[in-house]
């Protein structure tokens, strides 16, 4: 039997140590990182329709009812979609460099139009949103308001509130305005993709299979935290 060399040994795992060493850049740290919450994933997972953040502006073509505006601020493509399900009166979303940056959820009642009610009111949007992402990071009128809808305003709203998802760059702001005599009101959904985009970048040629809408009798934001279906 050979005798082991203390020195050797050693030297064994030093080499050891260097090699995993080396591997961590190319793994992100991985290995020892914390892991993603569940409120991480769902905001990754965040889609409508199976559109998600980051995929490109062909995938659209799921709606027939899509627009384009004839402009668009900041060289950005926006498209519209009205009623993208029976909960969500228009989804509006906003490409960058060929990648969905941004996407914002309308929600109305009043003048024959109910889908705030139909997706729980502004309350149970409020609660959809608590039990899918956490609580917000802040509320109240300090909160910036993203969404574009007009006529919302931080100081009267029912709710606006912000969740920062900084780990995983992402950001959704929600705020919602009601009138209790009439039960007249607005509500809007925005989530952000906050990661700088190179414009090298090109997204995934990816096709959702379009998602059923959600019944009627089931009040939900009309949106989902599952990962899309892809042909």
């Amino acid at each position: 039997m050979v005798p082991s060399n203390p020195r050797m040994n050693r030297r064994t795992t030093a080499i050891r140590s260097l090699v995993l060493l080396a591997l961590l850049p190319f793994s992100g740290c991985a290995l020892f990182g914390p892991k993603q919450t569940q409120y991480e994933k769902n905001i990754l997972n965040f889609n409508v329709q199976g559109i998600e953040m980051g995929s490109p502006p062909h995938n659209l073509s799921i709606f027939s009812q899509v627009k384009k505006p004839p402009t668009a601020p900041g060289g950005k493509l926006v498209y519209q979609v009205f009623n993208p399900n029976t909960h969500i009166s228009a989804a509006i979303f906003w490409y960058e460099a060929n990648r969905l940056r941004n996407v914002e959820l309308r929600y109305v009642n009043g003048s024959g139009v109910e889908t705030l009610n139909l997706a729980g009111g502004w309350v149970g949007i409020r609660e959809s949103l608590f039990t899918d992402f956490g609580p917000p990071s802040a509320f109240g009128p300090g909160v910036v308001i993203t969404a574009k809808l007009p006529g919302l305003d931080a100081a009267t709203a029912k709710f606006n509130g912000v969740w920062f998802f900084t780990r995983v760059n992402r950001q959704l702001n929600y705020t919602a305005m009601s009138d209790d005599e009439t039960g007249n009101g607005v509500a809007a959904i925005t989530v952000l993709d906050t990661k700088p985009l190179k414009k090298s970048q090109q997204p995934k040629k990816t096709f959702p299979k379009e998602q059923p809408p959600p019944p009627e009798s089931a009040p939900g934001p009309g949106f989902s935290v599952q990962p899309p279906k892809v042909l």
